[in-house]
């Protein structure tokens, strides 16, 4: 896990700037700072020394033919380097990235099993290619400006180079559509960045760009509807439940074999859901005697007795850290600086608590159970949906009448909202949608007229249509592997690396992905169980009280954490200035809800930092 940043077609006086720009990211890899310049390119590289901590690792990693930039991990690279380049025992993921470039260019990129964003120039041909892994693991940002291309591990750095190599001005390039995202949402949909400058790179995709005339050119070279729609390997309804567990079971453990791969330690994260206490059973049954580490609540509900059954079945040290008020009031500034956008996620800060205190446990690698959810319907609302579209015929119906009923009170501007079809088929998004009391003006426009949303669900539908007996279903799970999981993924790879922690993810190795792809939606959700197969797997490893029971999450009683805000951080601040509105406007708005006063408060203390430019320490005091 490491920091990448760098610009093609620089000026004379780049290096400087882009070196001022990576030490902005030097948590990221605060073991190793290396450059490759020219008057014509210039790249950096912060690194965190994971795998091969020698000197001969360090990057970035330059020849007579490239220059490798690589953050991540590539857990195959021990078949790789044998299969691919020489007899000789590769020794570090790196070189064998650098290597595999060199010989097979782009087509390289569906061999790599892991996580990454990396960026590869071809000296002889003068093109630098970048790329991300399969579901967006690693982050990479990208904008061309005045005939340059810029490109970095985060935001925040990516908007120093813009404003040190170019007229740009942050200011006047807000993109909107992020704004009303986040406010709508809590978070942005489809890759969306706040500046239309700034461009993040899909997951799966890489972009080329070189002489003559600096033009990029985008290429997916994994897709989830042709991984789905390709049905190799499927498993359907009427293929055995234990077959099935049997080879989930293998997958599981070979992707948790290949994560514990390092020459530093590695722990893992448990909450005591069944997901991360799994990936703990596994890890200890395979001999690796990880420390166990954990983000429990002073004084309100948590998930620790959960998280000590794992640890004491298995005899593992467990570390814990307690959330309180002063905690998660003092760290919040910090970590949506961290985050480079207004935190989504409340328990952001738990997990950024806990990961600086395995870091001070000397772990640099930790192991979590992040898209096990995604990928085998592990969500509430997944269960809501198999039990709603259903009865589509039925609420056709009633709705219908309702409809009829709502016309005749005068209040038929909600109408559209029954006889949208999209409404009927996708309930279960409307539900999760809607499940925070945000104005209902605001909720329906977005839903309605998000169309991206549509045609996204309508051709992950096509691609499951002769695959799976409820392709609905099928869909609306998978669809959660573009919008929710990007949200869960950026938090840990913010999180965990404002710690210097490298998180890994076992359950988004290729294998476990491919499965889960091809997997019949009946072992996902079956009745009102969801994540039905994994919790058949867990009872090999786990007892039944940690497998069934209410879903919890990370537990952070936000609620009251956030009524203790100075509602003076709204005076004269960002969010007046931004809507055109008064303190009393936005307090009105959001005080009655803490979803909302949430909302107002992230985004009033985002735009402080990256729109007015304050010091974070004002904004505290600001808070207090």
């Amino acid at each position: 896990m490491c920091g990448i940043t760098g610009v093609l077609g620089t000026r004379s006086d780049a290096r400087e700037v882009v070196e001022r720009a990576a030490a902005l990211q030097h948590y990221r890899g605060p073991d190793f700072f290396g450059t490759a310049a020219t008057e014509h390119y210039c790249f950096c590289h912060n690194r965190l020394s994971v795998i091969d901590c020698s000197p001969r690792s360090n990057q970035p990693l330059e020849n007579e033919n490239g220059i490798l930039v690589f953050n991540g991990e590539i857990y195959n690279f021990q078949s790789l380097g044998k299969t691919h380049l020489s007899d000789e025992a590769p020794f570090s993921d790196a070189v064998v990235l650098f290597n595999l470039l060199q010989l097979k260019g782009a087509s390289a990129l569906p061999l790599l099993d892991g996580m990454f964003a990396f960026a590869w120039f071809d000296k002889k041909s003068g093109t630098l290619l970048c790329a991300r892994d399969r579901l967006g693991i690693k982050p990479i940002y990208y904008a061309l400006l005045d005939g340059m291309f810029l490109f970095s591990s985060e935001i925040k750095t990516l908007l120093h180079l813009l404003e040190n190599l170019t007229d740009y001005s942050r200011n006047d390039d807000l993109n909107d559509a992020f704004i009303t995202d986040c406010i709508v949402f809590g978070h942005a949909e489809f890759q969306r960045t706040p500046w239309t400058a700034i461009r993040e790179l899909p997951p799966g995709t890489g972009i080329s760009i070189g002489d003559p005339d600096m033009s990029p050119r985008l290429e997916r070279w994994f897709s989830i509807p042709e991984t789905i729609a390709a049905g190799s390997g499927t498993f359907s309804r009427s293929d055995p439940l234990e077959h099935c567990v049997n080879r989930l079971d293998e997958l599981l453990n070979e992707s948790v074999r290949m994560h514990l791969i390092s020459d530093v330690p590695v722990g893992i994260l448990c909450s005591g859901g069944v997901d991360s206490s799994l990936v703990t059973a596994i890890a200890a049954r395979q001999g690796a005697d990880p420390e166990v580490f954990h983000a429990a609540v002073d004084d309100g509900p948590g998930e620790l007795p959960y998280a000590r059954m794992v640890a004491a079945k298995y005899r593992l040290r467990l570390n814990t850290i307690e959330m309180s008020p002063r905690l998660f009031l003092d760290a919040l500034v910090d970590c949506i600086y961290h985050l480079d956008v207004p935190m989504y996620h409340p328990s952001d800060i738990s997990l950024w608590a806990i990961s600086q205190k395995a870091r001070d446990r000397g772990m640099k690698a930790l192991l979590c159970g992040e898209g096990a959810d995604e990928l085998f319907g592990g969500y509430g609302w997944h269960v809501l949906f198999n039990s709603t579209w259903r009865q589509y015929p039925l609420l056709r119906a009633l709705l219908g009448i309702v409809n009829n009923g709502i016309r005749g009170l005068k209040l038929f501007r909600y109408a559209d909202l029954f006889n949208t079809e999209e409404f009927y088929y996708y309930s279960g998004n409307y539900f999760s949608c809607t499940n925070q009391n945000i104005p209902v003006f605001a909720k329906r426009n977005a839903l309605l007229h998000g169309r991206e949303t549509w045609d996204l669900l309508r051709t992950l539908h096509h691609s499951y249509e002769h695959l799976d007996r409820s392709p609905r279903l099928a869909a609306y799970c998978t669809s959660n592997l573009y919008g929710h999981l990007s949200t869960l993924l950026q938090r840990n790879d913010r999180m965990c690396m404002k710690a210097s922690i490298e998180s890994r993810v076992p359950f988004l190795e290729n294998g476990v992905i491919d499965f889960a792809l091809r997997l019949d939606s009946a072992f996902k959700v079956r009745g009102r169980c969801g994540k039905f197969i994994v919790k058949k797997l867990a009872e090999r490893y786990l007892p039944r009280r940690v497998i069934y029971r209410k879903k919890v999450g990370f537990p952070v009683p936000w609620q009251q954490y956030i009524k203790r805000v100075n509602k003076h951080i709204f005076q004269g601040g960002f969010m007046t200035d931004y809507f055109h509105c008064s303190v009393e406007d936005i307090l009105f708005w959001a005080t009655n809800d803490p979803n909302l006063l949430y909302t107002a408060v992230v985004m009033e203390i985002w735009g402080r930092i990256f729109i007015r430019d304050e010091p974070r320490e004002r904004i505290r005091e600001l808070l207090r």
